[in-house]
């Protein structure tokens, strides 16, 4: 997943990179990261103030989001620039995708392990 996105936002045409940003990372960040956010207070591990980063990130994602989109749109007036936006959020969704079919695999097999509950 880091080599597809490092080489999305680093290597790729700017426009194909700001699609992976704006519409594939920043416009869905709130869909999942509130999940997130839910799991860890379940856990009764942290405290509120340890937890503040996803509950202001999410806030400051929407707004980066928005004006990314609205700059956005002096530059999507060719097809070439709308499938590279296109190619961009698609990469970044699809990265994220399957970093959390990982993730899901991981808990699977740690979730038999007899001490699993202990760390939750």
């Amino acid at each position: 997943m880091l080599d597809t996105l490092d080489n999305l936002f680093i290597h790729s045409h700017y426009i194909k990179a700001i699609g992976g940003l704006a519409p594939g990372m920043e416009s869905i960040f709130n869909t999942w990261i509130d999940l997130v956010l839910q799991g860890l207070r379940k856990t009764k591990r942290y405290s509120e103030d340890q937890l503040i980063f996803f509950s202001l990130h999410t806030i400051v994602d929407e707004e980066h989001s928005e004006i990314i989109k609205i700059n956005l749109l002096d530059y999507l007036s060719s097809e070439e620039n709308k499938n590279f936006l296109k190619e961009g959020a698609y990469t970044t969704v699809n990265a994220q995708r399957q970093f959390f079919l990982s993730l899901s695999e991981e808990i699977k097999t740690l979730s038999h392990h007899p001490n699993f509950l202990s760390h939750c």
